[in-house]
């Protein structure tokens, strides 16, 4: 498509005028189209409590991005409403590593006091 049609399409979807800025059309790599791909199937598989797909997702994205701390976050969660506990504290204490000052950071403390591992 040409920008121009982005244009036109944009603004069918809204229903309204969308001035499509430069950046909406900046290129992305191979592994970025991946994982964009996968976030929108783990979302999906959240919306229907589809929790062993949700987390084979996150575990690909991982694979894709293994510094994507949220997605680690994600991933213990998972597997704490899955009952695997241990490997729930395991990655909730490694996001807490590396996001100590997260938004969520005092629920997920408050988690892991609850699975023992405080």
């Amino acid at each position: 498509m040409f920008p121009q049609d982005c244009q036109d399409r944009l603004s069918q979807i809204y229903q309204q005028e969308v001035t499509l800025k430069p950046e909406f059309l900046a290129v992305v790599s191979n592994r970025q189209f991946l994982t964009r791909m996968l976030t929108n199937l783990k979302y999906i598989y959240l919306q229907k409590q589809d929790l062993e797909r949700s987390l084979r997702t996150v575990e690909r994205i991982l694979l894709l991005f293994p510094e994507a701390s949220f997605e680690l976050r994600d991933r213990g969660l998972l597997y704490y409403q899955l009952g695997q506990f241990s490997q729930a504290a395991e990655d909730l204490r490694i996001y807490l590593i590396k996001v100590p000052d997260a938004r969520d950071a005092d629920v997920i403390r408050q988690l892991l006091a609850k699975l023992g591992d405080d």
